[in-house]
């Protein structure tokens, strides 16, 4: 069998063993059905799917859902834990259980025995690009066009991109930079749906005789250590005592003050291309997409043309239909600031700012620049964790009140 962790395997391969595999199947994690519904309710549908697996197929939409699905299954989906990643040295990966649990180095796997602890690196072959994760390390994706993928190194050559794109290297999170990784915070437990994950006051408002929110956590005479998962030290936590916390315990989430910086891409442009005109994508080869790359590279600078298509990420099947990307303009900014459903201050950001096109074979315009229905910015957490400085107080003032409007506008 080639691929025995696979998810159709898993519970057949896995499971005389691991006892709770069908659980790990249907967790947010193994299907990705929040990330799929929103974009989907988005742009029009009714209800919500169980998986990601189960995203109609539509090879000629009618609709501008059926486009999105398209788009899902074919240019979002490469870290949905069907696909093996991409074919960038920091992307490639395992399918189903060995997305997390094979390791990989530089492209290369480096053994078949499973590891119990995944490194960063297996966090980081789904979570790159501005996502969380990337943004752990203090990672920020360059924009794609060749004048903004600077600097060029001594021989003129650009950086190396083994995410697909070259990236800025800002302030990492004060967490990593202190030695701790992805599974200190978010172990198997919570990835595969058998326990909720811990939060900022589960570890910095503990108090003696609470109980310990995780396996990892002990305490000693100072108070909370933490226990690194591929260390073998442990970090005593700082506890949260400054006075001014009680101030906004019920009113601001913790990154609205310590979050450092926040991706903000404004008006993501998806253009499905059917036809065979790649000449305005020139400036535009690297896509962060190796598919995208290699077809644009070869046809418009190699010998021959080649038609459009693309791979649905979750079957592997060749489509008609290239799905490319660019920006209005990529920004890392002073978090933006809003208010949720009960009025308490969060980060938030344009996840679902999507401009939504398609040109067919014919070369007519089928859908032309269409946005969604809902919010476009949402609520995340940054993670990009530090020291609160001296202008907190404007965050909650100056910058909230104009801007709690603005995130529920479409624009």
């Amino acid at each position: 069998m080639q691929k025995p962790a696979a998810p159709e395997y898993a519970q057949e391969r896995c499971g005389d063993c691991h006892l709770r595999t069908h659980e790990t199947l249907e967790s947010l994690h193994f299907t990705a059905r929040n990330m799929v519904n929103m974009v989907r309710r988005h742009f029009g549908a009714a209800r919500d799917l169980g998986s990601a697996s189960e995203i109609p197929v539509k090879d000629s939409p009618e609709n501008i859902l059926e486009l999105t699905d398209d788009l899902l299954r074919r240019n979002c989906l490469s870290c949905h834990l069907n696909s093996g990643g991409d074919a960038y040295p920091g992307v490639i990966r395992g399918t189903g259980c060995a997305s997390c649990h094979l390791e990989f180095r530089d492209g290369a796997l480096l053994s078949h025995h499973f590891v119990r602890k995944p490194a960063d690196t297996a966090c980081l072959s789904c979570h790159y690009g501005n996502r969380v994760g990337s943004d752990y390390y203090g990672w920020f994706e360059h924009d794609f066009k060749h004048e903004y993928r600077t600097p060029y190194q001594i021989d003129g050559s650009y950086p190396p991109r083994p995410y697909g794109v070259e990236q800025h290297r800002l302030a990492p999170d004060v967490h990593q930079r202190a030695g701790m990784t992805c599974i200190d915070c978010h172990p198997g437990r919570q990835l595969m749906g058998e326990s909720p994950g811990i939060s900022c006051i589960d570890c910095h408002r503990w108090q003696k005789d609470d109980r310990t929110a995780a396996q990892n956590l002990e305490t000693n005479e100072l108070g909370l250590t933490l226990k690194l998962a591929h260390e073998q030290r442990q970090l005593q936590v700082p506890p949260a005592t400054d006075t001014r916390h009680k101030d906004y315990n019920d009113t601001a989430d913790c990154q609205v003050c310590h979050a450092q910086w926040s991706y903000m891409d404004r008006s993501t442009h998806l253009l499905r291309l059917d036809a065979e005109n790649y000449e305005d994508w020139a400036d535009l080869v690297v896509q962060s997409s190796y598919e995208a790359e290699l077809l644009l590279s070869n046809s418009i600078y190699g010998e021959e043309s080649y038609p459009p298509a693309m791979t649905d990420k979750l079957t592997g099947i060749e489509k008609p239909g290239l799905w490319l990307k660019g920006y209005d303009t990529r920004r890392w900014e002073t978090p933006f600031v809003t208010t949720d459903s009960s009025g308490k201050f969060q980060i938030a950001r344009p996840i679902l700012d999507l401009v939504l096109s398609w040109v067919d074979s014919n070369g007519e315009t089928v859908f032309d620049s269409v946005r969604g229905n809902g919010k476009e910015f949402r609520t995340y957490t940054p993670h990009t964790t530090g020291p609160a400085g001296i202008f907190y107080r404007q965050r909650l003032t100056d910058m909230a009140t104009p801007k709690k409007n603005g995130a529920e506008q479409k624009k």
